[in-house]
């Protein structure tokens, strides 16, 4: 009824969500996590759509869990990571996986990729992990170059937040990747807006169940 490719989101969601740290560090917002992850898939999800590709699943699949190596380094270096990503978040220029890499020999795109093989996921999932930060000019499979440009579009996921129930933090937030969704797609304002404030409600719906 539900068709092999929903069927497999579903089930890969659930699992990545059982086997994640469920207090990874104090300080790290893990229902935060998952609510700007969900909101990053339902927009790759309905972008993709819009765009007319035939890898909207793959897309929702990357988007939620392409960092799923993040909560992970909380849990096992504590404190200093979540030092660390305070950082990158009061630096425009900075690069989360630089960072990681400078402060612990390893990025969250190489730990996510090795958790996607060791669990054996499918592989189009473990490559998009592995390259989502920097996908550069290889020829990749569609739905993970498609992630890509999303992700480049839209921002890191950790750049849309939960707002707290602040409204007008939830406005800005959505001004900002409308913005960046029609420059670099070349996408339509108001069908865009639209589509973006239908994704926030459904993340927020899909996240209360995960987190």
């Amino acid at each position: 009824l539900l068709g092999r490719g929903r069927l497999e989101t579903i089930v890969l969601t659930h699992a990545v969500n059982d086997a994640l740290p469920k207090n990874p560090a104090p300080g790290f917002d893990l229902q935060a996590f998952w609510l700007t992850s969900a909101r990053r898939a339902f927009l790759a999800r309905a972008i993709a759509n819009q765009l007319g590709s035939r890898h909207e699943l793959e897309a929702f699949t990357v988007g939620l869990l392409q960092d799923m190596a993040v909560p992970v380094l909380a849990d096992r270096k504590g404190a200093p990571y979540v030092e660390l990503l305070a950082r990158w978040r009061d630096d425009d220029e900075a690069r989360l996986d630089a960072l990681e890499r400078e402060a612990f020999d390893l990025d969250h795109p190489t730990l996510g990729a090795l958790m996607a093989r060791k669990w054996d996921l499918p592989d189009y999932l473990s490559r998009a992990i592995a390259l989502h930060e920097d996908p550069g000019d290889e020829e990749l499979d569609p739905a993970i170059l498609f992630v890509a440009k999303i992700k480049e579009a839209l921002g890191h996921v950790e750049e849309v937040e939960a707002d707290d129930g602040d409204d007008e933090a939830a406005e800005a937030q959505q001004e900002a990747l409308v913005s960046r969704a029609c420059d670099e797609l070349g996408l339509e304002g108001p069908r865009t807006a639209a589509i973006v404030r239908q994704a926030f409600a459904q993340a927020e719906a899909f996240a209360s169940q995960l987190g």
